[in-house]
């Protein structure tokens, strides 16, 4: 899986959430399915795509990503903001269906699907008590 920095991962962002279909209705919340740390992880696919639906930029790049990602420099985390702000103005709606959720340790990555065939992974890092986004393979 290529890792990707904060510039590089607000296109693969973007383009997950575009894939979603442009419905007003969003379905029932994937992360019901899980149980316990598998919940938490889902819970934040969920919270990416209600960020992305309102179009919070600044919520995505600065509590969704993992510190790893928000301290490749002041200069960096601010056109993470300013990408995804300038892109999530042309999709209008966003839902991803979390298929699955493997965690290791404090490592997690959940297969998660939009209306795009092929499904995408999202990898992520516990910062200490809370999953946080550390790398997007949009598959």
């Amino acid at each position: 899986m290529l890792r990707l920095t904060p510039r590089r991962l607000a296109p693969v962002v973007v383009a997950l959430l575009l894939g979603l279909p442009a419905c007003g209705a969003t379905e029932s919340a994937s992360s019901e399915k899980f149980k316990g740390e598998q919940r938490a992880v889902a819970e934040v696919v969920e919270e990416l795509a209600d960020a992305g639906g309102r179009k919070d930029a600044d919520r995505i790049c600065k509590e969704l990503f993992a510190r790893a990602l928000r301290e490749q420099g002041d200069r960096v985390a601010a056109d993470c903001v300013e990408a995804l702000r300038t892109s999530l103005d042309d999709a209008d709606a966003y839902d991803f269906k979390v298929e699955s959720v493997t965690i290791t340790g404090n490592r997690a990555r959940a297969r998660v699907r939009s209306s795009s065939p092929r499904a995408g992974t999202i990898d992520f890092v516990r910062e200490p008590r809370e999953w946080r986004i550390a790398a997007v393979d949009a598959g």
